[in-house]
């Protein structure tokens, strides 16, 4: 019983994420329609990230404050 509460809870947030999305591509503007498949590439690469990640023994949060410690070292190393 308690793995059905569990797939009810993981089809709520499915539901309320892609209604989520939904209403973010009705409200762009016409000329930011050119990069919505970027951004709908980009989302569905990072929400998989965070599904395969933690099969894979990486937590996700852990791995992305990894990311932000590098920042100064990428902000020296990237030139403006």
């Amino acid at each position: 019983m308690y793995g059905y509460k569990k797939l009810m809870i993981k089809i709520i947030l499915i539901i309320a994420v892609l209604l989520l999305l939904l209403l973010l591509v009705k409200s762009i503007s016409p000329e930011n329609r050119k990069k919505l498949p970027l951004l709908i590439i980009s989302v569905a690469a990072i929400g998989l990230a965070f599904l395969v990640l933690p099969r894979l023994g990486l937590n996700p949060l852990i791995v992305l404050q990894k990311l932000i410690q590098l920042m100064p070292f990428l902000k020296g190393i990237i030139p403006l």
